[in-house]
């Protein structure tokens, strides 16, 4: 029986592994449960200085926190490569702010941002880890092979050579590819941007094409946008503007064609893309605004309203060119009247057929190339603007040859022009000026036609300048062309005065392009308002002071100046007070006063030289011992000689005012300006009698204070006789001295009338 039990014990224990069982052998200090080093914490992960469950010691030195085997930032992620926010083994912070934070690497914030696929790592083959900041993957065959791909250097700049050694085959709707020279710069945005590529550069040798593809650039739709020559350049020099989404794209600067070699100097700018926040349009790239998108509270950088691809007004039409609101591509409000003929809906989308030719609006009308066209009678292929403001910029570049001005070249003409609308009441002058033009590269001509948008001209102008004097009211059509094949930037500059009595409704009205004359203001009830007399220039006194209009009333800032209501505390000029101690006091005893609304009693304050009052129509005088004041004009910048100031004080309004030096014995600068001589408001230098004298002629002079100043060119020094004589209009009042003296008077009446009656008028 004993035998058989110790067979069955011996049996047992081989069984179990006997003496060498391995629960048996004491456990690592790390994996024992035993809280060996009395800190409080058992074994690994619980124990900082346990750096593994085989770690034989509680008290190892904790390792980094990238490869401590711990998610030490509780993101369900551990230690580098795994952890995003590990750059390195060896890293001590796993923190990170993924997956939505902006400092989140692409290759760990659940985005397919480099759009192959696939996402993040280790799934994308351009992550080497979940920190990596990018999924792009280097591919040198990206744009096919012979093309030579480059990363964008850091400075978003390089200079390089076209020749064989890199060719491209991708044909660019600019030009380019067959084979001809090209390099290629491999770009990456992780944000839209706006991204401005150019070769217009005095190193650049070759002509250039430049040619923006996305990731798959090989391919025909990766196309997104192309330039062969740069507007306003004549190198062969290309530049291209382009708003870009987050993503890989390749830049080709590419040689016009295969015949084509040189060097190439490129840059690269980028500037804030779609969706980027905003508080103005110009923190945004070029071509977009800053704008609150529809449907959103917030501002953020956007294409304009006319081609985003939203119906911005809710009236069922999208964009330029379908949409009446919508004057250009570029055009920032969608919102108009239409349908319906009005003011604020254009004739190629009001529902008429204005031109009766059986054809009605955008697109049926073949003349309206967009529903915002304002005329569906001008034979252009590039439409019709409405001119709304003083100021309006555009350019010929880019557009057709339509209109051939009669004074424009009478040979070669196939210069491009655009046409545009302007809307006037009824008006006694007009100036349609084009300024800011480039005249290295273009020289302008322009032509304004009647209501017919054809048939003889209203005007035309090889002159930047056009001025006409009464014209009706009604619709005119004005065309910036070109000298012969010419064509460039500009700028319309409208100005203009609106008769007495017509309507001031227009946009060109409301915009200040047009204004009303002089003494009269814009009133009524808004859309039947008219030029009616200001209450300053009414000859009445409608505040009950004693005092009535300009520059009487001290109420009165100007004749235009609506109301004659004086302010709680008088000005200088009318406060009884003596204020630069001159023994003059107040408007018009103080000819350092404009008027006796005037801020200031000094007058020309930069005059070291004595000064005096003119009294009569001829003053004599030198300029020899004078001082050198007034060093420039508006009119001669050279007017650097010894000058004498001398006060002009007008009781009435002026209809010719001529100042003339016309027996100075020497080279004469003849200005006037207000008291304070800061502003100028007539200068001559050579219209006198000889050539070399000055004669200052001006029109419809209000009544006031001036500074006459007599200045010498290029330090011009002598003596002189100032004869200043003017006209006024019918009823005006004559009983100032200035009026005396027969033909020898200052001021005069106008022909066919005398200075009579009472109280005494030119009648």
């Amino acid at each position: 029986m004993r035998s058989i039990i110790a067979t069955i014990l011996v049996s047992v224990l081989v069984a179990c592994g006997g003496g060498s069982n391995s629960d048996d052998q004491p456990k690592v200090q790390c994996d024992d449960g035993i809280d060996n080093d009395g800190d409080g914490m058992i074994d690994f992960p619980e124990d900082p200085g346990c750096i593994s469950a085989s770690d034989e010691t509680e008290d190892s030195s904790p390792s980094p926190a990238c490869s401590d085997g711990r998610d030490n930032d509780n993101d369900n992620l551990i230690d580098y490569p795994a952890d995003p926010g590990c750059f390195a083994p060896q890293q001590d912070d796993e923190k990170d702010d993924c997956p939505n934070g902006p400092n989140c690497p692409e290759c760990g914030n659940g985005k397919d941002d480099d759009m192959n696929g696939s996402t993040d790592y280790p799934n994308d083959s351009g992550c080497t880890s979940a920190s990596d900041s990018t999924e792009l993957i280097n591919n040198p065959v990206a744009c096919g092979a012979g093309l030579v791909v480059k990363p964008l250097p850091t400075t978003n700049a390089d200079d390089g050579m076209l020749d064989t050694t890199s060719t491209s085959m991708i044909a660019s709707p600019c030009g380019g590819g067959g084979g001809a020279p090209a390099v290629a710069y491999q770009l990456y945005l992780q944000k839209p941007k706006v991204v401005v590529v150019s070769t217009d550069d005095a190193n650049t040798t070759a002509d250039t094409v430049i040619d923006i593809r996305r990731n798959d650039c090989a391919t025909p739709t990766s196309e997104v946008a192309c330039n062969d020559d740069a507007p306003g350049t004549t190198t062969g020099v290309s530049k291209v503007t382009a708003s870009l989404a987050a993503g890989n794209y390749y830049i080709i600067i590419g040689a016009h064609d295969t015949s084509i070699s040189g060097a190439y100097s490129m840059t690269v700018k980028l500037f804030a893309g779609e969706g980027s926040q905003c508080a103005m349009t110009t923190e945004c790239g070029p071509g977009l605004v800053c704008r609150i998108p529809l449907g959103q509270s917030a501002l953020s950088c956007q294409q304009p309203k006319c081609k985003d691809g939203v119906d911005d007004d809710t009236d069922g039409k999208n964009d330029y060119p379908d949409d009446p609101g919508c004057t250009t591509p570029d055009d920032n409000d969608e919102a108009d009247s239409c349908p319906g003929v009005g003011p604020n809906c254009p004739e190629c989308g009001d529902g008429a057929d204005n031109d009766l030719d059986t054809k009605t609006d955008y697109p049926m009308d073949t003349t309206c190339m967009a529903a915002g066209d304002s005329s569906e009678s001008c034979i252009t292929t590039d439409g019709v603007s409405l001119l709304t403001m003083a100021m309006t910029s555009d350019t010929t570049i880019g557009a057709n040859n339509d209109v051939h001005p009669s004074c424009a070249s009478t040979t070669t003409h196939t210069a491009p022009d655009q046409t545009y609308r302007l809307d006037v009441p009824a008006l006694s002058s007009l100036d349609l000026n084009i300024i800011n033009q480039n005249p290295a590269f273009w020289d302008t001509a322009t032509v304004l036609y009647n209501s017919t948008c054809g048939g003889t001209a209203v005007a035309c102008s090889d002159a930047t300048a056009m001025h006409l004097n009464t014209v009706a009211a009604g619709s005119y059509f004005f065309v910036v062309d070109g000298w012969s094949t010419a064509s460039g930037a500009y700028t319309i500059s409208i100005a203009g005065k609106i008769q007495n009595n017509a309507s001031c409704e227009s946009a060109l009205a409301q915009s200040g392009a047009l204004v009303c004359g002089p003494g009269y203001a814009c009133k009524g009830t808004a859309g039947s308002r008219t030029c009616q007399p200001a209450l300053c220039g009414d000859g009445l006194d409608n505040d009950s002071d004693g005092k009535i209009d300009y520059p009487f009333d001290p109420g009165c800032d100007s004749v235009a100046d609506d109301t004659e209501a004086n302010p709680a505390t008088l000005p200088v000029c009318a406060d009884t007070t003596d204020n630069d101690t001159d023994s003059l006091v107040d408007w018009p005893a103080d000819y350092g006063c404009a008027a006796a609304s005037g801020t200031s009693e000094a007058f020309c304050t930069l005059e070291t030289n004595p000064t005096s009052l003119i009294t009569s129509s001829v003053t004599t005088g030198t300029t020899v011992g004078m001082t050198n004041n007034f060093a420039s004009t508006v009119c001669q910048g050279s007017a650097t000689g010894p000058d004498v100031a001398y006060a002009l004080s007008l009781p009435v309004p002026v209809q010719t005012l001529i100042l003339d030096t016309n027996n100075a014995s020497f080279d004469t600068v003849l200005s006037v300006r207000d008291p304070q001589c800061t502003a100028e408001v007539g200068c001559d230098d050579d219209s006198g009698d000889p050539g070399l004298q000055s004669k200052v002629t001006m029109t419809n002079v209000l009544p006031g204070n001036y500074a006459v100043l007599v200045d010498g060119y290029t330090g011009a020094a002598g003596t002189y006789t100032l004869t200043i004589k003017g006209t006024v209009a019918p009823q005006t009042p004559c009983s100032s001295p200035l009026f005396s003296g027969g033909a020898a008077a200052m001021l005069s009446c106008p022909a066919a009338t005398t200075c009579t009656g009472t109280p005494l008028k030119c009648q």
